[in-house]
């Protein structure tokens, strides 16, 4: 395999954008800043994912992206109310049950379709992903959507994420989430008590950066976050 076709493979592995939503559309949205309150956020947040080419010393960056869709680019809606979470990237959901305690991933159901997709996927939030070797704030400072942001750092044994967050926008109970451990995501909110502006992550996989672009707060409908019914569900084991 070349260099070339393995960080093409990485990419795609990793950066979620074989299933990205319209890009023309989604890039028509306005920034939207919102104002604090003190309970958690409520609403809908669209992030930009980019995937980074990962050494600019073993291949360019015309090289990289040259046969990645829409150049690694892609997005994310995630919805958030109280205690759950719903991500839809494309056609495929990810969805967070906070009152089952469960993360479901599945395709969604559309009635065009010629075959239905029976089946779902679901994850303990309880079992970290990777093991957790360090997590520190940062001095670093960054502007995201013209807000400045501080920063928090996470390792494990495949690399590390930093996290860009203003604790005065995408506020969050943090216990609302403790007993969401995969991705680390409690450990962070006990630190940042917000949701990222900003995500950029590198690993033995792959880099890529994940940037708010549009946040609406609003009130969520409780039947965005009702799982479909699917004939089989299984347990995904990390």
């Amino acid at each position: 395999m070349t260099v070339k076709a393995f960080w093409t493979l990485s990419a795609l592995f990793y950066g979620l954008m074989v299933f990205g939503q319209n890009q023309d559309s989604l890039l028509q949205h306005k920034k939207v800043s919102i104002a604090w309150t003190k309970k958690s956020f409520e609403g809908e947040i669209i992030y930009e994912i980019q995937v980074l080419n990962p050494n600019q010393n073993i291949i360019s960056d015309e090289q990289f992206y040259y046969e990645l869709p829409n150049r690694g680019k892609s997005f994310v809606v995630m919805l958030v109310k109280n205690g759950s979470y719903k991500m839809t990237t494309g056609d495929w959901v990810t969805l967070y049950d906070g009152a089952q305690g469960k993360i479901f991933t599945y395709k969604k159901i559309n009635p065009t379709d010629s075959i239905r997709h029976d089946t779902a996927n679901y994850t303990d939030p309880k079992e970290p992903k990777d093991k957790l070797l360090s997590i520190l704030p940062l001095s670093q400072t960054k502007s995201v959507m013209d807000h400045i942001c501080r920063s928090i750092e996470t390792k494990n044994m495949w690399g590390s994420k930093r996290y860009y967050f203003n604790d005065q926008l995408l506020k969050i109970n943090p216990e609302l989430f403790k007993n969401h451990f995969f991705d680390d995501l409690y450990p962070y909110l006990k630190l940042s008590k917000a949701l990222p502006l900003e995500v950029e992550t590198n690993s033995t996989l792959g880099k890529s950066r994940m940037t708010a672009i549009q946040i609406t707060e609003k009130k969520i409908d409780d039947i965005e976050f009702r799982m479909p019914k699917f004939k089989t569900i299984i347990k995904t084991n990390h």
